[in-house]
């Protein structure tokens, strides 16, 4: 199945996106995606593993969390505020 990640802030600069786009197995997880992004921009890493995963705008816990075809999925860096 086909996946599409809206990323924000910081991360959008590391992708030079604000969607990332992949190949995904059907009974693929959070963990999975984590790993396929963190091969596609190794020097987000850091920012990457900071990150929080959203599904059909809610946060997800668990990086165990299966994905389904038309998931809308998001990652969320940190943010500060002032």
């Amino acid at each position: 199945m086909n996946i599409n990640v809206l990323i924000f802030a910081q991360l959008r600069e590391h992708f030079g996106a604000s969607r990332w786009q992949t190949e995904f197995p059907t009974s693929g997880t959070l963990q999975d995606l984590q790993q396929l992004m963190l091969s596609a921009c190794p020097q987000a890493e850091a920012l990457i593993l900071a990150s929080r995963f959203a599904v059909n705008q809610q946060y997800i816990q668990g990086l165990e969390h299966s994905l389904q075809a038309g998931d809308e999925v998001a990652l969320i860096p940190p943010v500060s505020g002032g």
